[in-house]
Order: structure tokens, then sequence, then C-alpha cells
């Protein structure tokens, strides 16, 4: 099975009430461009939506005909199809360049998506508006016309469909018949996996498809009950990681739901591999695992293959909280105030914000005893600094895009400075250098600026916990 990602798009912005259900799921999207579907609106809010989970976005023309939501061939000429496909594009590529939104690729819609696939004249004619779009990608049926694109000068993005039916030909099995759509998560995820195995069965009869793209309709009644399906089923991607470590990959969020599933793949794998793993190092959405120099790295990573995942019991967990005194004054928080004005928050809230929660350590990283910590406040997001200081000093606390976390050491560093610990958090002579691990929490307590001194000269302070068995 194929170790990379797997980019799973949909069509969006038809109108369904599910887009933004479906979204966080998928790794690409395209929306529709007022032919079939769609008007300025829905594009906007559906570019807005993909900007927000970071999927990539694509243009989803047809024939213009809302009547039947594209889905038969249309008596147009030509040259009138050209004019509209144009025409939808140029609605679409306005309203992507005010939102500031990259255009990944154009996949047709329905009919016209079938039809360019088997006609030269309308192939050509998709070419030559493409070649007005530099860079833009196509998502195609594989084994299609449009193999000879390449040649064009156009990337050709293989398309396989998770949950229509095939038939013969590689053409989709026509609507008209009841079992055209697969609508049993069990069976979309059967078929994705031999589309990621390079083929498909059809009519019991096993057939080449190889595609690097994997479509899911919006509008199939369980298309989320699939990408669930799929999500549970095919995560984690497991591949090697150099010659003597094993990454799995789950999917590109970050969450406390994600980070158990980690977890729980951790504690499997310690359990498991106890003699034959040097180290693990879990991120955000992957957990790196390190043998041992005598260990078979292939027959560790045939094992772990075969292993559901998804099926593990959760680990029972002892949830340790470590409270962090962070003093907010003026003197040490050197970005507080040009962070207030471009959130137009008084610093009262801003700090009531940051404060108000605790944070899930996700993982160490960047310098030793850096932690990654949880989501904050959507509040409080705010992207990292275009040009990063030269030194920051240990103790500041900051936030980074979606992120909070405390420099441990005097370091180079992009997020911004709101705060400092006088507490010392990393101890490069102990025997553990850090208090904490992946799965605890830490809470900001504020503090003044007499309360930041006391400590700073109190050599035997230690933070203070909260242990709850979960």
């Amino acid at each position: 099975m194929d170790s990379k990602r797997i980019n799973i798009n949909c069509d969006l912005g038809e109108g369904m009430a599910n887009d933004a259900l479906i979204m966080p799921y998928i790794q690409s999207c395209t929306i529709a461009c007022g032919g079939h579907a769609g008007n300025r609106e829905s594009i906007r809010k559906t570019i807005q939506l993909a900007q927000k989970y970071k999927v990539k976005i694509g243009a989803h023309p047809s024939y213009p005909d809302r009547e039947n939501f594209g889905r038969k061939r249309l008596n147009i000429s030509v040259e009138k199809l050209d004019q509209s496909i144009r025409a939808q594009l140029n609605v679409f590529f306005e309203v992507s360049n005010e939102e500031g939104a990259d255009v990944h690729h154009l996949k047709l819609h329905g009919a016209l998506y079938n039809d360019a696939a088997n006609d030269d004249v309308l192939a050509k004619m998709v070419v030559d508006i493409l070649r007005d779009y530099p860079g833009l990608k196509l998502y195609a049926p594989f084994g299609s016309l449009w193999s000879n694109v390449a040649s064009e000068g156009i990337e050709l993005v293989p398309e396989g469909f998770i949950d229509r039916r095939y038939e013969a030909d590689l053409s989709l099995r026509s609507r008209s018949y009841k079992d055209a759509v697969i609508k049993d998560p069990a069976a979309a995820v059967q078929q994705l996996q031999q589309m990621l195995q390079g083929t498909i069965q059809v009519n019991q009869e096993t057939m080449e498809l190889k595609a690097k793209t994997y479509c899911i309709h919006g509008d199939n009644p369980n298309s989320l009950a699939i990408l669930k399906a799929i999500q549970k089923e095919l995560y984690p991607r497991i591949r090697s990681f150099g010659d003597g470590a094993i990454l799995l990959e789950w999917w590109d969020e970050i969450s406390e739901e994600l980070q158990l599933k980690i977890l729980n793949a951790q504690k499997f794998i310690e359990e498991k591999y106890a003699d034959q793993i040097l180290e693990m190092v879990p991120a955000y959405q992957s957990l790196a695992v390190y043998l041992g120099p005598e260990v078979e790295q292939q027959n560790v990573l045939e094992e772990l293959s075969k292993v559901h995942f998804w099926k593990l019991r959760s680990v029972k967990r002892t949830s340790t909280t470590w409270e962090v005194p962070v003093c907010y004054e003026k003197e040490f928080a050197i970005d507080l105030a040009a962070m207030c004005a471009a959130k137009k928050m008084d610093r009262e809230a801003l700090i009531a914000l940051h404060t108000a929660r605790s944070y899930p350590i996700h993982f160490m990283g960047f310098l030793p005893g850096f932690v990654y910590l949880g989501k904050l406040d959507e509040n409080l997001h705010h992207p990292r600094k275009a040009d990063p200081e030269l030194l920051v000093p240990a103790g500041s606390v900051a936030i980074g895009g979606l992120q909070t976390g405390i420099y441990p050491q005097e370091s180079p560093g992009g997020w911004h400075i709101i705060g400092a610990t006088p507490a010392n958090l990393f101890d490069a002579e102990g025997e553990n250098p850090v208090a904490w691990k992946a799965g605890d929490r830490i809470r900001f307590v504020r503090i003044d600026r007499s309360e930041y001194e006391r400590i700073k000269q109190d050599s035997n302070f230690q933070l203070q916990i909260d242990i709850k068995d979960d």
C-alpha cells in the first residue's frame, strides 16, 4: 500500500449542508463555479472553509445546466461551451484572488467530466483553456484520453472514485443503476484499499487503476460516515524512516483526539517491542519508532502494517497538569501590546484567554525542552513573525500561529512574546532534563512582578502539579 498521505478530494460548494463537516477529512476540494451549482457567495464561503483546514482548492466547471445538475450531456456548440467554462473560471479566480487563495487544480463536473475524457474535440478545448492558467493541475479519470495531456505541458492527476461503481471500460456506472453510488462505508473503504494497490474490482475481474487522488461525492448521503471509516481503517500510514526507524503518520490535524490515538499506538508498540526499540518520538500527526541495530526493520514494518490501530483500547493514563507561573508585565511581554492592537483586544482580555484553559503537550522539539502545546482559543491565533528575533530570553512565553509555548533556553525564535516564567524548565545536567512528557498538560498561572522575583531567587522552587486518573 502506498505509504504517502492519501489525497482524498470532494466536490463541494454545490448547495449541500455538509461542506463544513466534510472539509476536515479531505486533502483537496473542488468547488462548483456556477455552471451546475454555486455562485460567488458559495465559492467564497467554500474557499474560506478550505483555507481554515488547509485543504487544496480546485475549480469545478461544468456544462451550464443547473436544471440537471450538470449530469446530462448538453447539446451545445464547442464555442459556447468554451465561453461558458471561461466565464465560470473568471468568476472563480476573481473570488480566489480576493481571498488570497492559491488554486491547485481543475476538475470538470458530471457529464462534462466523462465526455471530455472520451472526446478529442472537448479534450482539446479544455487543454486550450488550461494553457491560460499555467501550473493548474488537471484531475481526470485514469486511462482516458487525458493520458496524453502531459505532452501539452499540463500535469495530470489521475483520479479514482471511492463511492462509485465502475464498468469494464473504467467508465463510471450510470447513476440510473441503483448500485452506481456506494453508500456502505465498509464497501467504500474496500474500494479505496484496492485503488491504493493500483487495482479495481469490476464484475469480479481485477483491473489496473493507478490513481493519485481519490474522490468522494459531497452529495452522497453517507459521505461523512465513509470519510470517518476511511480515517479509522487506513490510518496510520506506516513506512520506513531511514535505515533504522519506522514512521507512523495520521491525518493532518492538531487535536487531543488524535493525540490520544498516537499515545495509544505508542503504548502498544512499547509493550510489543520493548526489547527492540531505542526511542519513540511522538509529534502532532506522527510517531517515529527508532529500532535497535540488530532489529530487522522490514519484519517490524510488516507486522505493524497488519495492526488495526483504531481498534486498540484506549490506554488508562494518569493526567498530570503542570501549573506554570507567568508574569505578563511589559518588560517580559515585548509583543503583547502589538498583538492586542492587531487583535483589537485589551491587555486584560488577552491574558484572561491565555490563562483560561490547560494545554495538552503533544511533543517536544525545535530545541531541548521546547514543548509543542495544543491549540489556543481561536481569538488568540496570530501568524508567526515575518522576521524572527535573534535571541529570545529563556522562560519567554509566546504565541505563534495556532499554538502557545515556552522557550526553555535562550534561542532565536519567531513567536510573539507575551510574558515570562521565572521557573527553570530545563536542566541539562539532570537525569530528566525536563519534568513533563507528551500527554501531560500545562496551565499558565498569572503572577505579578514581586512573585516573579521571589520564585526566581528560590532555588528550591517546584512547579505545582495536579494529578488525576483519566
